[in-house]
């Protein structure tokens, strides 16, 4: 079946299909698959039979859980490998059932971090004149997105908890809080003193000014906070947050360029959002049967 100049479906599954894959494999740049390394040993597709045949080919393969070990062969999708490491655990609030990520995010990003090998080993081919096999896992992907949460956890032996609208290791007031209307805010941090002052005067919580434990970036970052620290203020700003709109709270923070914020944003608003427009984020296709569709563009 032909979806276009550039696609081509063949049945691996038969001599005919095996044969033309082969010799289109004599001449390529790169050989990528996320075959099971079992099938494709079957198929003859493995890496040390195509190397030895075109030694200049890039070899690249991604899998669910990495091509040694135990669970080399498991069967995988995005969740179960989010689940796999760590990041459903502490996903959600402490008191639920564990919860996915909003998005599939770990397949995305491992197909990212195998085009950067795909990238660099073609350089290394320039320069060397070989190919060679380059891979990655979901698994691994999803293992390096949590570096810094993982590497907190095995240099302190801390045992992070699911903490809902905030950070399981980022205490103080980084978190999401809903407005009057049923919108949210995302506040993060506030850069300098004028900042803070102006947002506890607008927010009516003007003793948070005066606070102590929160006057510096670092401070209002979470550091030398207590976690008792961090319930009492991020409690304060759910408050002020839940007394005013979504747009009160947008237009004040605009005038702010110190804090820094973003309105929670559906994923259809996002599809409308000027700044991705403005950026070309987005681009129109037309499907075939289906019209004009508003996608992500190549980046």
């Amino acid at each position: 079946c032909n979806r276009g100049k550039r696609s081509i479906c063949m049945d691996l599954k038969t001599e005919a299909g095996i044969s033309a894959i082969n010799s289109l494999l004599n001449s390529a740049d790169v050989f990528l698959t996320n075959y099971r390394e079992a099938a494709l040993t079957s198929l003859g597709l493995d890496y040390e039979t195509l190397h030895a045949k075109n030694p200049t080919l890039i070899y690249a393969s991604g899998n669910g859980f990495g091509p040694k070990g135990p669970d080399a062969g498991k069967a995988m999708l995005d969740g179960v490998v989010a689940t796999r490491s760590g990041l459903v655990y502490h996903t959600g609030y402490d008191d639920r059932t564990p919860s996915l990520p909003g998005a599939i995010v770990i397949d995305t990003a491992g197909a990212m971090q195998l085009a950067l090998g795909i990238m660099t080993a073609l350089v290394s081919r320039e320069r060397y004149g070989t190919g060679q096999r380059v891979q990655t896992s979901a698994l691994g992907c999803a293992l390096w997105l949590q570096q810094w949460e993982l590497t907190h956890t095995a240099m302190t032996g801390a045992e992070l908890s699911r903490e809902g609208n905030h950070h399981p290791n980022i205490r103080g007031f980084y978190g999401v809080y809903r407005t009057s209307d049923g919108g949210a805010i995302m506040l993060a941090q506030v850069m300098d003193q004028e900042g803070w002052d102006s947002l506890c005067i607008f927010a009516n919580t003007l003793e948070l000014s005066l606070d102590p434990r929160f006057q510096t970036p670092g401070q209002r970052l979470g550091e030398g906070i207590s976690e008792e620290d961090s319930i009492e203020v991020r409690a304060t700003l759910k408050k002020a947050f839940a007394e005013k709109t979504t747009n009160e709270w947008v237009d004040f923070l605009y005038t702010q360029p110190e804090i820094v914020w973003e309105r929670v944003r559906s994923w259809a608003e996002v599809l409308e959002d000027d700044q991705n427009i403005a950026n070309d984020y987005l681009t129109d296709i037309e499907i075939e049967g289906a019209g004009m569709a508003r996608s992500v563009g190549t980046l």
